[in-house]
Order: structure tokens, then C-alpha cells, then sequence
């Protein structure tokens, strides 16, 4: 998953990425990656407030 996402911020030129996921409420991976402000060259961090305009459960898919 760690070679994926850093794959696909430097193909397709992303400023950044927060991976998080979650068993039985647990969280059971985390990885971000990139830049949080390009332009000032800052790092992603766990800090980082990021907007969501919308978020699918996998239930959504079944």
C-alpha cells in the first residue's frame, strides 16, 4: 500500500495523501505521504486538516 500511494503522488504529480484504515474500529494502517502545502514545501503529516467532500463506506459497493 506504502509503493501504491507513493506511486500515485508521483505520477500523478498529487500534493498529498492520508491513508487510513480502519478494522472493527481500530485503526490498522496509517501512511501519508506528499505535501500538505506544495509551495512552502511542508510535509503531510498526522496534523493535517483535510476537506472531504465525500466518503464512501464498502458497503456502498455491495
Amino acid at each position: 500500500m506504502k509503493n501504491y500511494l507513493d506511486r500515485v503522488i508521483g505520477e500523478y504529480n498529487g500534493p498529498g495523501v492520508d491513508c487510513i484504515v480502519y478494522k472493527e474500529h481500530e485503526e490498522v494502517f496509517r501512511y501519508y505521504t506528499g505535501y500538505s502545502d506544495c509551495e512552502n514545501k511542508i510535509a503531510m503529516n498526522f496534523k493535517c486538516i483535510i476537506r472531504m467532500f465525500r466518503m464512501l463506506k464498502t458497503e456502498d459497493f455491495l
